[in-house]
């Protein structure tokens, strides 16, 4: 008898899921505590609102990468589909590939735009501003 059920259980991801919870609560206390101590007085709570709101767009691309992928490998021509609602059936590592591909150009830019910044520089520039 072959079972058209996976055979996978949801069990088997909470350790990921946890994971993934805690290292975004971490990413957001880090990111809280770079835009108070880098942001001018009178542009943290700004700040904070542009954090938040990249961070929703964030979310939206991802939901929008999900559904695009998802509509793209459908075609024929592209060999099956990639995510499909039968796990033994789809190939799900070809998407977790591209987003880690994604994860890898993120990385980059954000070595390169790290290695440019100067703690302290636009604080310093806007209160040399605001005494003339």
């Amino acid at each position: 008898v072959v079972s058209t059920q996976s055979t996978g259980s949801i069990v088997w991801l909470s350790p990921q899921i946890f994971l993934m919870s805690v290292s975004e609560v971490f990413a957001i206390i880090a990111s809280m505590e770079f835009i108070y101590l880098e942001a001018p007085q009178y542009m943290k709570s700004f700040a904070m609102g542009i954090y938040f709101f990249i961070q929703t767009i964030g979310d939206t691309v991802a939901i929008l990468l999900v559904l695009i992928v998802k509509y793209l490998t459908q075609l024929p021509q592209l060999g099956g589909p990639w995510i499909c609602n039968n796990l033994n059936h789809g190939k799900l590592a070809y998407f977790f590939e591209l987003l880690m591909g994604l994860m890898i150009i993120n990385m980059i830019c954000l070595w390169y735009y790290s290695k440019k910044f100067r703690p302290g520089y636009y604080d310093i520039r806007f209160r040399v501003q605001e005494r003339f």
